[in-house]
């Protein structure tokens, strides 16, 4: 019961076995350094998602309010970017939260996201990309249905029912099917011997990874049919056609979400992150300036807006 009161919500991330917290329950570590390392943990999950995430999000709601047919490929692919970094923070930043706390509690979560814009394949982001959820399908669907272990064509059926039912997890929308079915047909590819070649020549592999996840994210955000193929069209609408209302919206929208661009680009590398959570007492009083600079920042930014709530809590 107190495993259940834990997680009002058990769908959402990390998700936490019973077994890996049954220890714990009962006996709750709280500690004053579990105190200190939760609350790191937290600020940078909250201003993952108010700093981050809800500035970006602003973008993506200005292209649906504009239309899709009505901007530049420019201003389409600056669109798509800015939605792949915000449902990266806005998650990230969720689960980071829950991990903050947890800890301060005295419980320890798995992390839930594993630097995946640092991968070089497609296999590879998602194992690193909602860690646990990837864990849950991998124990109780893909190996129970024999894994990898009874030859390719079985191994290809098996990924093939794991994304299908990944993609019902997120919700009963065709474009949700689509997106699932997508990644298995990339990650059967990479099977196939693409991952070999990724993992060869990492640059190409992580360049790869960087063009291609952004662009199955366009199959998660549109449930209108034909919306994504509008958007697809001002995506790979080059040259003239490029251009349907005003060429230079990219710049105008530019100015103004520039920062948070770069800031979500920054944040993508391991060593920032791991840097403001880093326990060495040489870079302590750094990093706890600069938390406790981003942790106002976000109760200012908090006071100032309207409540933007998580994304991931209406899949």
């Amino acid at each position: 019961m107190t495993y259940l009161f834990f997680f009002p919500k058990l769908q959402e991330g990390p998700i936490t076995r019973y077994d890996e917290l049954s220890t714990r329950l009962c006996k709750p570590l709280c500690r004053v350094e579990n105190l200190e390392e939760g609350f790191r943990i937290f600020v940078v999950g909250l201003a993952y998602k108010i700093l981050i995430a809800n500035k970006l999000g602003g973008l993506w709601k200005q292209l649906s309010i504009i239309g899709y047919d009505a901007m530049s490929t420019s201003l389409a692919w600056m669109g798509m970017f800015a939605f792949t970094l915000e449902l990266y923070f806005d998650f990230n930043g969720y689960s980071l939260m829950a991990v903050g706390i947890g800890k301060m509690f005295g419980f320890t979560l798995p992390q839930n996201f594993l630097f995946p814009y640092s991968s070089v394949s497609v296999s590879e982001f998602y194992r690193r990309w909602h860690a646990t959820l990837g864990s849950w399908f991998r124990d109780y669907v893909y190996i129970p249905l024999g894994g990898s272990r009874k030859g390719m064509p079985c191994t290809i059926r098996n990924l093939l029912i794991v994304w299908f039912l990944t993609g019902l997890w997120h919700g009963l929308h065709w474009n949700f099917v689509l997106w699932g079915l997508s990644l298995f047909v990339l990650i059967a590819m990479e099977k196939l011997g693409l991952r070999k070649l990724l993992e060869k020549y990492r640059i190409v592999g992580h360049i790869y990874v960087l063009l291609i996840i952004p662009l199955t994210w366009m199959l998660f955000a549109n449930q209108n049919f034909s919306d994504l193929c509008m958007y697809f069209t001002r995506l790979f609408a080059f040259g003239e056609n490029s251009i349907h209302v005003y060429a230079l919206d990219w710049l105008e929208y530019g100015r103004r979400y520039a920062p948070y661009l770069l800031a979500g680009c920054l944040f993508l590398i391991p060593s920032i992150e791991r840097f403001l959570l880093s326990q060495k007492k040489k870079n302590r009083v750094f990093t706890t300036a600069i938390l406790t600079v981003l942790f106002w920042m976000s109760i200012y930014s908090i006071y100032h807006s309207a409540t933007d709530p998580f994304m991931y809590l209406q899949f």
